[in-house]
């Protein structure tokens, strides 16, 4: 069971949205469904909570690489980080792609995550990991 979902369990919490939801849902009738004692969540608090119970598969390691790049510089784009790596754009869209599905996932910090929770990928075993943090910058 995922992280999450015992959270979710251990709390006893009886609803989860987010604040996108409330252009796309009728709120009106969540709040009244939460009063009458329903469970109410988003759709992709759903669908969290659904790919939690299902173990990810594992990486490749050129996947690996991809999602270690960003964690350690989250701000790039994929353009920077496909020049970065050496490949192109469109070959690290497809690498992501296969990742996002792999891990049940949308976006790559989200893919990060559910690796870092997976015990797929881990900080320590980072290109990008560094044992001591480096001095602050003068100023």
């Amino acid at each position: 069971m995922g992280t999450f979902t015992t959270v979710v369990d251990t709390l006893d919490i009886c609803g989860c949205l987010l604040l996108s939801d409330q252009r796309t849902l009728d709120l009106n009738a969540l709040l009244s469904a939460l009063c009458q004692g329903a469970r109410v969540y988003s759709p992709a608090v759903e669908s969290l909570l659904q790919h939690q119970h299902d173990p990810p598969d594992s990486l490749t390691d050129r996947q690996k690489d991809i999602l270690y790049a960003f964690v350690s510089q989250p701000d790039l784009t994929c353009e920077a980080h496909a020049e970065r790596m050496g490949i192109s754009y469109n070959t690290l869209r497809g690498h992501l792609k296969e990742i996002y599905t792999r891990l049940g996932v949308s976006n790559a910090m989200a893919a990060v995550l559910a690796a870092l929770r997976a015990g797929i990928l881990s900080l320590n075993d980072s290109p990008y990991h560094h044992t001591e943090c480096p001095p602050p910058p003068d100023h």
